[in-house]
């Protein structure tokens, strides 16, 4: 019995709970909750299954304890949910000809800045696939003579190579850091002849490396997208024939490589499929496309493939999609600029006018 995963957001934040007892039924048990920090004392035990908090601190934490009592008046341990309040940031990649840098903007587009000592001409080699460690440094993959990972703070110091890799045919892309921080996935992409290219994910768990998948040829190609709070990994595969995409699947692989759920597996109804990110309650977005156009949509779905696009572009193309902290609004990049959609109410904003490639919000 607890509340449902932690929540991260600047609007009000709602907290459900549900308990289970052998002697009482769910419907006749009863509550008793507190927020550290903001409520002096505790609530009387009622049937109360929710509570929403109005106008907490931002940057800040807070612990959620809720307490069952039985029919008899027995009482359950306390439960807790730990979780912190802020907006969040969203951190990408300009495309440039003159400046190919990290930025960083408020989700309301407000503070928007480059990340210093991070264009080309600083750091000498280019920069991709920019995203946040759990302590909001920003993980990036670099290009000199080979591919290889980076981190650095928002400052624009402290730069730091994480792998030592010395094979122009390899590009280390798209790293992600695990929600505890202790981990990284990210796609080797083999880039060789036209039909010699493929991925496969890897993962880093402080200076041990190991590959998650062997892929060898073009016939399928994997990519790591977003890491789930049990520390699985979101990822997708292209399974192609002659250099075509035939069919696309999605799912979650735990750490040893071990394929633990399909989400959508062995699509070929001529869509193509490319997961993005997870959001905390489980729900995916991404981009889906017809398989002759590649003029792709975002959508949003569950675990189990059920999808609905949620932008609909006539010869425009997306380029990501990625969810708030809170899971109620994503941001995705169309022709380079970057929108925010409100999930609930369907409102578009743009955001940014500068060209931009690949980002991540937390």
């Amino acid at each position: 019995m607890g509340p449902e995963n932690g929540i991260t957001s600047d609007y009000d934040i709602e907290l459900k709970w549900k308990g289970e007892d052998d002697k009482t039924s769910t419907d006749s048990l009863k509550y008793s909750y507190a927020l550290a920090g903001r409520d002096t004392t505790w609530s009387d035990f009622s049937s109360t299954t929710s509570v929403i908090y109005s106008d907490l601190e931002e940057d800040s934490s807070y612990t959620f304890k809720v307490q069952a009592r039985d029919s008899d008046g027995e009482k359950s341990e306390v439960a807790e949910r730990y979780f912190m309040v802020h907006r969040g940031e969203i951190v990408f990649k300009r495309w440039s000809s003159e400046e190919d840098q990290l930025w960083i903007t408020n989700p309301d587009g407000s503070d928007i800045q480059s990340v210093p000592n991070t264009s080309r001409f600083n750091l000498g080699f280019y920069v991709y696939n920019p995203s946040w460690t759990s302590d909001k440094k920003i993980l990036f993959s670099g290009f000199k003579d080979f591919y290889n990972l980076y981190k650095i703070n928002q400052e624009g110091t402290e730069l730091e190579q994480l792998t030592n890799n010395q094979d122009d045919s390899s590009g280390y892309l798209y790293p992600i850091s695990s929600e505890n921080g202790n981990k990284i996935a990210w796609t080797d992409y083999h880039m060789g002849e036209e039909d010699q290219r493929y991925g496969n994910i890897w993962i880093m768990d402080g200076q041990n490396q190991k590959a998650l998948t062997n892929s060898t040829t073009e016939d399928s190609s994997y990519w790591a997208r977003s890491w789930s709070s049990n520390e699985e990994i979101l990822f997708q595969v292209y399974d192609k024939n002659n250099n075509e995409i035939e069919n696309t699947s999605i799912g979650f692989m735990n750490t040893n490589g071990d394929i633990t759920h399909w989400v959508i597996e062995n699509q070929n109804k001529n869509l193509v499929y490319r997961a993005s990110d997870l959001s905390l309650d489980g729900k995916i977005t991404g981009l889906i496309s017809e398989f002759d156009y590649f003029n792709y949509d975002t959508f949003i779905g569950d675990i189990y493939g059920n999808f609905q696009n949620v932008t609909n572009s006539f010869n425009v193309t997306e380029d990501f999609s990625i969810f708030a902290p809170d899971g109620k609004s994503i941001a995705y990049a169309s022709e380079k600029k970057l929108y925010i959609l409100g999930i609930e109410n369907g409102r578009i904003t743009i955001l940014s006018n500068i060209d931009l490639m690949f980002g991540d919000w937390r």
